[in-house]
């Protein structure tokens, strides 16, 4: 179940983010995209001419939600629930998207694996759960790093 979702919120991220009027090039620029992000994720987060890139507002106010459960999740927790709620602010990212260039592009590097440690998260407990939690606390000093 928690694979589905995590699959959905991909589909939802590429098609919040297709602005193409025509319903054809919709569907190409969504498969063009798909292809894009098995590659993306692989290649290495740059700057913007040695800036941070600029998450739209709307977006960015879901990622520090979600930095801030990974952040205060500590100690003897539910992992369920905490990657249940971490989910559902992915999911209102996705909804959220209006980026667009490289921004948009660079910020996927970032999401990508996210999403993955997501899904991974709701699945476990105990120590795999906590060294899961450990790697999204590293992923967001990454994205700390270069984005803003």
């Amino acid at each position: 179940m928690k694979t589905f979702c995590i699959i959905l919120i991909v589909s939802l991220f590429a098609g919040a983010c297709n602005n193409a009027s025509n319903q054809n090039a919709e569907v190409k620029d969504s498969a063009a995209r798909q292809e894009d992000h098995s590659h993306e994720s692989d290649e290495a987060i740059q700057l913007n001419s040695g800036k941070k890139w600029k998450v739209d507002d709307a977006m960015l106010v879901h990622i520090r939600n979600i930095e801030r459960i990974v952040t205060d999740t500590a100690g003897p927790v539910n992992y369920i629930e905490a990657g249940d709620s971490i989910a559902t602010h992915l999911e209102l990212l996705t909804s959220s998207c209006t980026m667009t260039g490289q921004a948009h592009d660079e910020l996927h590097k970032w999401l990508l694996p996210f999403l993955d440690l997501s899904e991974q998260l709701s699945e476990q407990d105990g120590r795999e759960a906590a060294a899961t939690l450990n790697e999204m606390k590293t992923a967001f000093s990454v994205f700390n790093t270069y984005f803003e």
